[in-house]
C-alpha cells in the first residue's frame, strides 16, 4: 500500500469516528502542504468513485469535511447544506412573555429566562421548517465537554431535540433544570 493510500485510510478511519473525528480529520487534511493535500484529495475522490460532485467556496472545490463524508459513502450528508437559511430573529417567549433578542453567532432557539422554546425548526437549526409549532419544554441538561446541552421535548408531537445552552441563559434556570435532570448542581 502506498504512503498516500495509508494516509487516506488513516483520515477515513478518524473521520468515521463521529462528528468530532470528522472535524479533526478535515483539519488535518486542510493543514497539509499544498502538494500533499492535493494528492490526498485526489485519492479521496478516487475512493469516492466520482469527480467532485459540487463546487463550493472561492477555490471551486469541495470542503474537506464534505469530501471525507463523500469518500466514506455518506453522499446524502455530503450533499446536505449546513444551514442554508440561518434565521435568527428576536421573539416574545410563549411561556413567560420575555422579550428575547437574536442569538448572534448561534441561532436563538429558546428563551434565556425560562429555557422554553417553540418547535419551529426542522433538521437544521434556524431553518423554520417544522410544521408543528408546539411548545418545547426543557426536560434535561447535560455537559458535552465544556458546553451545556439542553434537551427539549415538544408538548404536541413529542419530538426530542438537543440544543446548546447560550452564554446568556439564566444560571438559576439552568441550576433548576440540572437538579430536575438528576445531574449534580451546576455552580
Amino acid at each position: 500500500m502506498s504512503s498516500v493510500q495509508e494516509r487516506v485510510e488513516e483520515l477515513l478511519k478518524q473521520a468515521g469516528e463521529g462528528r468530532a473525528g470528522l472535524k479533526r480529520a478535515a483539519s488535518r487534511l486542510d493543514l497539509l502542504p499544498e502538494a500533499e493535500r492535493r494528492a490526498l484529495r485526489e485519492a479521496l475522490l478516487d475512493r469516492a468513485g466520482a469527480a467532485e460532485p459540487e463546487a463550493e467556496g472561492d477555490e471551486g472545490e469541495l470542503s474537506s469535511k464534505r469530501l471525507l463524508r463523500w469518500a466514506l459513502g455518506r453522499e446524502d450528508e455530503a450533499r446536505r447544506p449546513g444551514n442554508p437559511t440561518h434565521r435568527d430573529e428576536a421573539f416574545a417567549c410563549a411561556a413567560c412573555g420575555a422579550h428575547v433578542p437574536p442569538g448572534g453567532a448561534r441561532v436563538r432557539d429558546h428563551c434565556p429566562a425560562c429555557l422554553h422554546g417553540l418547535h419551529v425548526d426542522g433538521e437544521v437549526p434556524g431553518d423554520r421548517a417544522a410544521g408543528c409549532g408546539g411548545a418545547l419544554r426543557p426536560t434535561g441538561l447535560e455537559r458535552r465537554g465544556e458546553e451545556l446541552v439542553l434537551t427539549h421535548t415538544c408538548a404536541l408531537c413529542g419530538v426530542v431535540r438537543r440544543v446548546r445552552a447560550h452564554p446568556d441563559d439564566d444560571p438559576a434556570a439552568l441550576r433548576a433544570l440540572s437538579a430536575a435532570s438528576g445531574w449534580r448542581t451546576i455552580r
